[in-house]
């Protein structure tokens, strides 16, 4: 697949000097559609699971607590998935569950 300037969204750039013969950068392009990696993952966690605690998602995913809360703001925040009554666990809207479709495609 060839990516052509016109297809790139530029999300951030940085520059920097570096002491070093070599050095590697990884980054990850996705799909401007798409919901990232973490997200994904986190979906289809819930998708089989029905309802999640954020502490169970944050465990599944190797998260630390901080990372676990963002991940799950941003599952709120977007409304793919929602806080149960008593707001103890996590379960999928119908945004995610067509999301989770999407994604199975």
């Amino acid at each position: 697949m060839k990516i052509e300037p016109n297809d790139i969204d530029i999300v951030g750039e940085v520059s920097f000097r570096l002491p070093a013969r070599a050095f590697r950068l990884d980054i990850a392009l996705r799909e401007p559609d798409r919901v990232s990696l973490a997200l994904e993952y986190a979906l289809k966690l819930l998708d089989v699971l029905d309802l999640a605690k954020p502490s169970e998602i944050g465990d599944f995913l190797g998260f630390s607590p901080s990372e676990t809360d963002s991940l799950v703001m941003e599952l709120i925040d977007s409304e793919l998935a929602a806080a149960t009554p008593g707001g103890r666990s996590r379960s999928l809207t119908l945004e995610g569950r067509l999301s989770m479709k999407k994604i199975l495609s």
